[in-house]
């Protein structure tokens, strides 16, 4: 390394370094974090809750249609809900793929937050907190559209999807509020 390029490393590492950086960057890491857990819970827990077929003494159990439906189309959980999500029309394929690319980043500042907090060359992709933001919106109006559909409170009433709202949704949109 040259002593121009040595001195450049130095003064971004010492940016990098700053109290303001260092909190900056944890809030950050924390946040994604936080926004991976919605979206998360949106995609495997509410697909699983929606093959709820009862219960007893033991707990709920779960349609064997949720094994057949979801757990085949893919030896990961939450690509395999993804997949099923995506065959509902509550998200495309592209959106499959953005989701998969939120959870390799949650994964890696999970995994490797010292990296995110200290290296130079390591920040969090800003842009993933606007997809998931968009993600969970397109979810959390799937899950409230059938809600809207199967629960006779709802009936003889019009609501669009633009007035469907769920806490994960508000959540997200307070998260990027923060964010940017």
């Amino acid at each position: 390394m040259d002593d121009l390029t040595r001195k450049r490393f130095e003064h971004r590492l010492r940016e990098k370094l700053s109290a303001g950086q260092i909190s900056g960057n944890l809030v950050a890491a924390g946040l994604f974090l936080v926004a991976y857990e919605l979206l998360r819970a949106e995609v495997i827990d509410k697909t699983r809750a929606f093959f709820i077929a009862g219960g007893d003494q033991s707990g709920l159990k779960v349609s064997p249609r949720y094994a057949t439906d979801v757990v085949a189309l893919d030896k990961n959980r939450f690509r395999a809900s993804c997949l099923w999500l995506a065959s509902r029309g509550a998200l495309s394929p592209e959106d499959v793929g953005v989701a998969w690319a939120i959870r390799e980043q949650r994964h890696a500042v999970a995994h490797e937050l010292p990296r995110y907090v200290i290296d130079p060359d390591a920040s969090i992709d800003v842009t993933l907190f606007g997809q998931a933001n968009r993600l969970l919106t397109a979810l959390g109006r799937f899950w409230g559209r059938i809600v809207v559909e199967t629960d006779e409170q709802f009936d003889g009433q019009t609501i669009l999807d633009e007035e469907i709202e769920s806490g994960p949704m508000i959540l997200m949109n307070h998260i990027l509020s923060v964010v940017t």
